[in-house]
């Protein structure tokens, strides 16, 4: 009997106690009614940081924190009153303000031999004769640079017969072989080479597969990439008699078609191949008879109309031959 009042009073108990936690969760959750009702209002992103504002109930912070932490820009160049500047690139806590950045502003030393980018005017009096000095003014260098550009940069004398661009002044020996002591011909290689690499032996392999200072595939060299980059006066030897040989093959066209081989067929079969047939794709090799420019007889590659694949050969053409005058000095 007594434990059966005992279970009684547990159970009881247990009613009591959880009778009133309903009610109390009903007040806060639900809403209820009174002065003594808790009410539950939207989630906050607290800040430990402190600042801000306080909430509408006053328990939560409800206005802006204070920003105390920052990220910045890289520092400008130095400039001429000797200071350099950055910015703010960003702030936490996110939707923050005020707070105290970092320095934006700091001393630095100028140094004004850095200022070596300079722009440049047109070349005057042109065009230039023989022997004439041409000149030219630097624009462009940041403000309170002292530097000068280089001389050779704003004067110059227009070229003499045989001089050729600076570029190519370390393989001049080769040239001079490879042409057989004939100036135009010398010329006329320093302008291919001028136009194909600006000279450059190291030029990066373009999308054809050519190489080196001339430009010239390994299968037409019959030498590799690394051979014709690495040996350019060998290279400046091959493409001569590259050249050499396709003048002789469209030399034979004057009685083939009737044509008037010229020294600009003989740069074009370099740059294009000295073909007269058909490609694979039906469209015609360059020096197969234009269609559209029969009278006089002309090679496709020269026709003006409807030039097809062959405008970039023209215009390389004409680059060569400019390059070729520059340094004849014409």
């Amino acid at each position: 009997k007594q434990a059966l009042w005992g279970v009684v009073i547990v159970l009881g108990a247990w009613v009591i106690v959880n009778t009133a936690l309903w009610l109390l969760t009903s007040k806060i959750y639900k809403g209820g009614s009174g002065d003594a009702k808790l009410g539950i209002s939207n989630w906050y992103d607290f800040q430990c940081e402190g600042g801000g504002g306080t909430g509408d109930d006053g328990t939560v912070p409800g206005g802006p924190t204070t920003c105390t932490s920052f990220t910045y820009s890289g520092w400008t160049v130095c400039q001429p009153n000797g200071t350099r500047t950055r910015v703010i690139a960003s702030q936490r806590p996110s939707g923050c303000s005020g707070g105290t950045p970092g320095s934006l502003q700091e001393s630095c030393t100028y140094d004004p031999s850095a200022c070596t980018s300079f722009t440049y005017a047109e070349w005057n009096p042109t065009p230039c004769t023989v022997g004439q000095t041409q000149t030219r003014t630097a624009t462009g260098a940041p403000a309170g640079c002292t530097s000068e550009p280089d001389p050779d940069d704003i004067s110059r004398t227009c070229p003499l017969p045989g001089v050729i661009p600076k570029e190519c002044l370390p393989h001049e020996e080769a040239f001079d072989t490879a042409s057989g002591g004939d100036i135009n011909k010398k010329c006329l290689l320093v302008g291919i080479a001028m136009t194909e690499s600006g000279c450059n032996k190291d030029i990066s392999t373009s999308s054809h597969g050519a190489c080196g200072i001339m430009q010239m595939k390994p299968s037409t060299a019959n030498m590799t990439c690394e051979a014709l980059r690495a040996n350019p006066d060998a290279s400046i030897q091959k493409a001569a008699e590259v050249y050499n040989n396709y003048k002789s093959i469209i030399q034979n066209y004057n009685s083939k078609y009737g044509y008037s081989i010229g020294t600009d067929d003989e740069i074009a079969a370099y740059n294009a191949g000295p073909g007269d047939g058909i490609n694979p794709d039906k469209t015609k090799q360059p020096f197969a008879l234009s269609s559209d420019c029969p009278n006089p007889p002309t090679p496709a590659w020269q026709c003006p109309i409807n030039p097809v694949g062959f405008a970039q050969t023209q215009d390389y053409v004409r680059d060569v031959q400019a390059r070729q005058n520059s340094c004849l000095g014409k």
